[in-house]
């Protein structure tokens, strides 16, 4: 990666544009520069390039003799070997089970909430008495703490649990 001040800039249309740079104490003329190369590749700052600005770039001379700036290539961090493969799979597998708790976590909560609304419904229609805020509250309490209470203890599902 190189660092050059533009002396001059022409703009050729809006994806490409020649340049005069300044390389240390060398003048290079005719330079090309483009928004993207054939990679697809973005030069940083395309528009920025004008007189009295640096840019840092890689400088490369074809065959033929014409000059190029490329956008500089950035440095990839070193690949983890295998110890940091398998830190990363045991910090995976970690946040997989913390997420399948909150699920469960989120199925008991909705379903007790659920439940606990419906067997509600039953049990004043089947008392047909007057019930106020208070009353309602009470009942729907009773039946989510049983729920919660039942909730996956399918060990002993022949006797009949009374639920309050």
């Amino acid at each position: 990666m190189t660092k050059v001040l533009i002396e001059w800039s022409e703009n050729k249309n809006n994806d490409w544009k020649v340049c005069t740079i300044k390389e240390g104490n060398q003048t290079i003329t005719d330079v090309s520069v483009n928004r993207t190369n054939k990679k697809g590749e973005v030069f940083p700052n395309f528009d920025g390039i004008a007189p009295g600005f640096e840019v840092e770039c890689e400088i490369w001379k074809s065959q033929t003799g014409k000059t190029y700036m490329f956008a500089p290539k950035t440095q990839t961090a070193p690949r983890a070997g295998g110890a940091g493969i398998k830190a990363a799979m045991v910090e995976k597998a970690k946040a997989i089970e913390h997420s399948q708790d909150r699920k469960d976590n989120a199925i008991q909560l909705s379903s007790t909430f659920r439940d606990a609304t419906l067997l509600t419904q039953v049990t004043i229609s089947a008392q047909q008495g007057d019930f106020d805020r208070e009353d309602i509250k009470k009942v729907w309490l009773e039946w989510r703490s049983w729920l919660l209470e039942q909730f996956g203890d399918a060990s002993d599902i022949t006797e009949t649990k009374k639920p309050f």
